[in-house]
């Protein structure tokens, strides 16, 4: 027995075989498939054979009973519902589409809704988003269908609802007979049951690595009236393919390609063009009827966006439901190759004790470990308590893509053969096209041109200036003014539209000579501050001033990118129960004198000793006025003892046990602990992980900061600009805003009030 990547134990054997000897599959195998309170994963060994379709007409076993149908992307489900539109007539099942939003005002998505439908089919988030409502009326389920299973683990890396997605299916609904099935399984997928196909026709692809040859062949077809695909992820070699200025072509492609591509040349949406663009939003998941197409496809493997896995490209080719006249495959290598990491580097940093979890999930020296782990979901853990795992999926997924760059296609060729596809590499060299350079003008030019492409398809829609951490000064004012021609794309790239924010942050990272004075500026205040705080003869001192001064360059262009927008917000960067944004790796003092630039008011609300206060109140105390002593001489040496109140289990010796736990009560006794937080201190975490009591509290600090940003929320007046960003222990309300006068002293969490102060 052996678990394999989906969490469920498999038997080692070899899987059944079912053979279809059909263009698609016929109801009667699929329905083989689905056996009662069993998982099984399903390899239907080609795109197009209909195993869906065929689900949505599989009849319920009795009027109560219904079918559940789950895909991973909207747009899937958009063009079911469409083509469902046009042939309802032809089925016998009642079908409802649960994806949350209406598309253009023809389409709706359905409510969730037992009675009125025999098939639902819910996109990965909306049936997340109504799991409850769902597993309310499980005994009413019969069958369900995770489809292009493959998807959802490949998506599962940078979508959160997706992880864990397929075990939490199997878990939540034992009774269910459930399928996940794909035609293109990844390496790490072994199938239940195989479906042999009969009627494959067998077909060529082309590898090159010439993309101005591979770019040549697909526009003279194009010029000869050919249907072609050009597959990509870049927006500059799809418009290469433009005709005098003008990319006239049929658009699968996402939000951020557009945006792209619309400042490359005119874009116009044609439906009925033979040249087909898709970019990896439109790899999968609906058809191309135009008949036979010569397909397109340009990965280029340096970089990660750009990186494709076997079975993508397999769905590529798919996209053309009529077959296809050629296939080109342009697949640029990357030059040296991905790291070829060993499990056992990231299992020992994982199950190491000296490393505290903060540094685990946060430090740059552990950026492997980031890599391949993510926080437990385990209902097992106590409230407040974190755990990383060993990321199985993570790790499959980059090993089979290292596999792809260092042995080329020496453990795919089972998989495309086994598909009707031989690999034929040609050896025309190698060649990447040169970077595209387009002014700022001509950029301005052409969103001017595609004004009513842009409006159509939303594509600007919800613009804001994104804080990047690229640290050259150029990268920052190109980015910039990149978000500014996209913010006025309606009006003009006119310079009396631009806020003051905006004006401010051009003037300063457009003029090399003022940022440097501002950078010097700041580091002087800062200096001159933390003497008069701390004495400059401290090693406190000499340590942060040299901090600052070493990173101030990278800290300030954040921060004025952070300031541009009217409403202040920072991505998240969530460890364990903390969020390490941008605003943690600086003083309060360097965000209040760059606010002050920008002539922008913050203020901090922060929890008054922490740490303390929330283990008091867990006992259900007031900590003590004064805790920390006469001007806080005590806070330090406090701290320390709570980051140290664990077993050093180096000296394995019962006395040495019994000594540590003494010595540890008696600093505690000193420095005026209650003897109830103390009995509840050692009991908890003297014996547990060094982390667990830095986890414990930061759990409850995350919570009181939610609470309290939810309680602002509420005092500031609809479409107010006012932002709230969390610093570990405090938010920082960015904007003209006072909380009112018993909010912070009303505030109340594990049944006691005195948390903050406004600072």
């Amino acid at each position: 027995m052996a678990h394999n990547q989906f969490g469920y134990i498999q038997q080692c054997s070899k899987p059944l075989i079912y053979v279809n000897e059909h263009k698609y599959l016929l109801p009667s195998l699929v329905k083989k498939c689905f056996v009662p309170s069993k998982f099984t994963f399903v390899d239907k060994g080609k795109c197009g054979n209909g195993f869906s379709s065929c689900v949505m007409d599989l009849m319920p076993s009795a009027p109560n009973k219904n079918t559940i149908i789950i895909m991973p992307n909207r747009q899937v489900i958009l063009d079911k519902q469409k083509d469902h539109s046009e042939k309802s007539h032809l089925r016998k099942n009642r079908i409802g589409f649960i994806y949350g939003e209406s598309e253009n005002g023809l389409y709706h998505s359905d409510k969730v809704d037992f009675d009125k439908y025999d098939v639902l089919l819910f996109v990965a988030d909306s049936f997340i988003n109504n799991i409850d409502l769902i597993k309310s009326h499980s005994h009413k389920i019969e069958r369900i269908l995770i489809d292009e299973a493959h998807s959802t683990l490949i998506q599962s890396v940078y979508r959160e609802k997706l992880k864990g997605f397929i075990p939490l299916v199997k878990s939540s609904f034992p009774a269910a007979a459930i399928v996940a099935v794909t035609a293109t399984p990844l390496l790490s997928q072994r199938a239940d049951i195989v479906i042999k196909n009969t009627l494959i026709e067998q077909r060529v692809i082309n590898i090159s690595e010439n993309q101005k040859e591979c770019f040549l062949r697909a526009k003279a077809l194009i010029d000869a009236g050919e249907n072609v695909i050009v597959a990509t992820n870049s927006a500059a070699i799809a418009s290469r393919f433009k005709i005098n200025g003008v990319l006239n072509a049929n658009f699968k492609i996402g939000k951020t390609f557009r945006g792209s591509l619309v400042e490359l040349c005119e874009v116009i949406q044609n439906d009925d063009s033979n040249l087909t663009i898709l970019s990896s939003s439109g790899f999968e998941g609906f058809d191309i009827k135009n008949k036979k197409n010569h397909v397109f496809i340009f990965e280029d493997r340096s970089n990660d966006f750009e990186t494709y896995f076997p079975a993508n490209i397999i769905q590529i080719i798919g996209r053309s439901r009529e077959g296809t006249n050629s296939i080109w495959w342009c697949r640029n290598t990357h030059s040296k190759g991905r790291t070829d990491y060993t499990i056992n580097k990231v299992l020992n940093q994982l199950l190491s004790r000296k490393i505290p979890i903060e540094k685990k999930v946060s430090a740059k020296n552990y950026a492997l470990l980031q890599k391949f782990t993510s926080p437990s979901k385990s209902k097992l853990l106590k409230e407040g308590e974190f755990l990383l795992e060993f990321d199985k999926t993570k790790w499959q997924l980059y090993k089979e893509t290292v596999l792809s760059d260092n042995c080329g296609f020496a453990k795919h060729n089972d998989f495309f053969k086994s598909r009707g596809f031989i690999l034929n590499t040609i050896n025309e060299g190698s060649s990447r096209f040169g970077k595209l350079s387009l002014s700022d003008a001509k950029r301005d030019k052409n969103i001017e041109i595609n004004r009513a492409y842009i409006k159509a398809n939303n594509v600007y829609e919800g613009i804001y200036c994104k804080v990047i951490t690229d640290k050259a000064l150029k990268t920052a004012k190109r980015h910039l003014k990149k978000y500014i021609r996209r913010k006025y794309w309606e009006h003009g790239n006119i310079t009396e539209n631009y806020t003051n924010n905006e004006r401010v942050a051009l003037d300063i990272l457009s003029n090399e000579s003022l940022f440097n004075s501002l950078k010097k500026e700041i580091v002087s205040n800062y200096r001159k501050y933390k003497r008069q705080k701390e004495g400059s003869a401290t090693k406190s001192y000499k340590k942060k001033v040299a901090n600052l001064e070493e990173n101030i360059h990278s800290i300030l262009i954040r921060l004025i990118l952070m300031f541009v927008n009217d409403k202040v917000s920072l991505p998240k960067k969530e460890r364990a129960w903390r969020d390490y944004s941008l605003l943690t790796e600086t003083s309060i003092k360097v965000i209040e004198f760059v606010a002050n630039t920008f002539y922008r008011k913050i203020l901090e609300i922060d929890i008054t000793s922490c740490n303390p206060r929330i283990l008091y109140a867990i006992c259900g105390l007031m900590l003590p006025r004064g805790f920390y002593g006469l001007n806080k001489k005590n806070k330090r040496a406090i701290n320390t003892l709570l980051n140290t109140l664990w077993y050093d289990d180096r000296v394995r010796t019962k006395s040495d046990r019994k000594k540590q736990k003494e010595n540890k009560i008696t600093a505690l006794r000193y420095y005026g602990f209650d003897e109830r937080v103390i009995k509840f201190l050692i009991d908890k975490f003297f014996d547990n992980d060094k982390s667990a009591l830095f986890n414990f509290c930061a759990y409850h600090e995350k919570r009181i900061i939610e609470n309290l940003r939810e309680n602002i929320k509420t005092s500031i007046p609809p479409n107010d600009k006012i932002g709230l960003v969390r610093r570990h222990d405090s938010i920082i309300v960015m904007g003209e805003y006072q909380p009112p006068e018993d909010m912070l002293k009303d505030f109340e969490y594990l049944g006691v009030k005195g948390w903050f102060i406004a600072a």
